[in-house]
């Protein structure tokens, strides 16, 4: 059964465990006090965090930078009313191989929010797999996927996907293509993607913006398959768009257009 294994990883990880609805509320601690929730949607287990307070006014270009630092595939993201959100999505399934993780980069990012904590990209990497995208060719292949010789994934030409340190991630674009004056709304439309797509983010890593997806569990063809199509999913709602927002007049006319809609805490993920 699913539901007591969760319950019972989230007992040892958090406090005031206490079922609602179709999950639980409970409360993480490491420097900061942390209200969460976690709700099993389909196939998915999914966390939302409430972080206390928010003394940081960052960009949303330096939310993105913040993502690919945190462990577990913790996100921030905004919702469609334009509110901050930090959460993740799990598969349900396997879910007590990764809530430790997933629970420390809700903590990690709530912290840095707060201005108590810095992150680091070292400390988030996913989970180990048995191997890379070259180990497990041959499977993949047999799931559909086009395998190039160095063991990157052809994601029907859109993007290339390659399979490192339990994550599978796709890149985009190089942070130097995209000028200053557009990366608010490649923030701002980055953001957003986190908040609808579940199991992947859209990050800053490494100089690029990717999108990426956490292996959750060992052995990882199957899950890593899982990834690749939450990837590419992800690729097909919102990658062409990303890219279209390099350009800075497409990006202005994208930030009018939202202009009227955007709340007090987009407009200050505008700068």
């Amino acid at each position: 059964m699913i539901h007591p294994t969760i319950e019972s990883t989230l007992g040892k990880i958090a406090s005031d465990v206490k079922p609602r609805d179709a999950g639980w509320d409970f409360t993480l601690k490491n420097g900061c006090v942390v209200p969460a929730h976690a709700e099993l949607e389909s196939d998915w287990l999914t966390l939302r965090a409430a972080p206390q307070e928010v003394r940081r006014r960052p960009s949303a270009w330096r939310l993105l930078e913040l993502n690919g630092t945190l462990a577990g595939g913790a996100r921030v993201s905004s919702t469609p009313a334009g509110r901050l959100a930090l959460g993740a999505s799990i598969p349900s399934e396997h879910a007590h191989d990764t809530l430790k993780a997933t629970c420390d980069g809700l903590l990690a990012g709530a912290g840095w929010l707060a201005g108590s904590t810095k992150t680091d990209r070292n400390k988030s990497n996913g989970q180990q797999t048995d191997g890379d995208a070259s180990d497990m060719s041959e499977a993949l292949r047999s799931g559909g996927w086009t395998v190039t010789d160095d063991g990157s994934i052809d994601l029907d030409g859109d993007a290339m996907a390659t399979i490192a340190h339990g994550r599978v991630t796709a890149r985009l674009f190089g942070e130097d293509e995209v000028p200053a004056k557009a990366r608010a709304a490649v923030g701002l439309l980055g953001l957003a993607l986190n908040h609808v797509v579940r199991g992947v983010r859209v990050a800053r890593v490494d100089g690029a913006v990717v999108l990426e997806a956490d292996v959750h569990r060992r052995p990882a063809a199957v899950f890593t398959m899982c990834a690749l199509q939450a990837v590419y999913v992800a690729v097909r709602l919102g990658a062409f768009e990303l890219r279209a927002l390099r350009d800075k007049d497409c990006a202005r006319a994208f930030l009018d257009v939202r202009g009227e809609k955007l709340s007090g805490f987009e407009q200050g993920l505008r700068k």
